[in-house]
C-alpha cells in the first residue's frame, strides 16, 4: 500500500515513516519498496537507511533487504 502523496517533509519524519514501515512490514523490504510505498526519492531513503543502520535502528539482511535492528 502507498502512502498519500505528501509535501515535503522534514528529514526527521521521513526518518520515521522508515522506522515504522520497516517494524510494520510483514517481510523484509527492498530500500526501493520503501522509496515507493513512502514517496521518498531513492537517493533520500538510501542516504537514510545508511545512517539508520550506522545508528544500529536497522540491519540489511544477506539480500539486501531492510530489517528492524537489534
Amino acid at each position: 500500500m502507498r502512502a498519500p502523496p505528501r509535501e515535503k517533509g522534514s528529514s526527521i519524519a521521513r526518518v520515521l515513516q522508515i522506522i515504522e514501515a520497516v517494524s510494520r512490514a510483514e517481510r523484509p523490504m527492498s530500500p526501493a519498496d520503501l522509496a515507493y510505498q513512502l514517496d521518498i526519492p531513492k537517493p533520500s531513503v538510501h542516504r537514510l537507511l545508511n545512517q539508520l543502520e550506522a545508528d544500529g535502528y536497522v540491519q540489511t539482511n544477506m539480500r539486501g533487504l531492510i530489517v528492524p535492528g537489534d
